[in-house]
């Protein structure tokens, strides 16, 4: 029989995050336990460390000019 194993990661996003160990999607900052059957028999389990940073999305108006909270380079499309 093997053993157990356990293991953590930790993930910085913005707004949301699906962790590929459950499927989940996570829109809070937490700690989230996933547990792995293997086919031997022995669970393992894991540990996400996630830290959910929002977007600030406010847009100013100031005579003609539209300026964004967000402090990232302007796109061009």
């Amino acid at each position: 029989m093997s053993p157990s194993i356990t293991g953590s990661e930790s993930v910085t996003v913005c707004d949301s995050y699906i962790w590929p160990a459950d499927g989940n999607m996570y829109t809070s900052t937490g700690t989230y336990t996933a547990t792995l059957a293997s086919a031997s028999g022995c669970d393992s389990t894991i540990t996400l460390n996630l830290t959910i940073n929002t977007v600030d999305t406010t847009v100013m108006v100031n005579d003609l000019v539209l300026t964004s909270a967000i402090s990232e380079p302007p796109i061009n499309g």
